[in-house]
């Protein structure tokens, strides 16, 4: 019973996730692959968490961003 409960959580808060993210695309009008940035400690959760619903998803940690590389924020999550 608690497992199943556990697994309707994370599964309302993924959708949520995903509902939000594919906002922040559409509204930004931008034709291009988004990347969610995450802290290193949370990234790979955040993905295992979404990859059902956005499997082509990439997420990146802060850290993995070069700084000559100009990030353009579609949002906050």
């Amino acid at each position: 019973l608690v497992y199943a409960a556990t697994n309707q959580a994370e599964d309302s808060l993924a959708r949520e996730l995903v509902k939000r993210i594919q906002g922040a695309v559409e509204k930004s009008g931008l034709k291009v692959q988004p990347i969610v940035l995450t802290s290193p400690d949370v990234r790979s959760h955040v993905k295992k968490l979404t990859e059902r619903f956005l499997p082509q998803l990439v997420f990146l940690s802060v850290a993995e961003i070069p700084s000559a590389v100009k990030v353009i924020s579609l949002g906050v999550i």
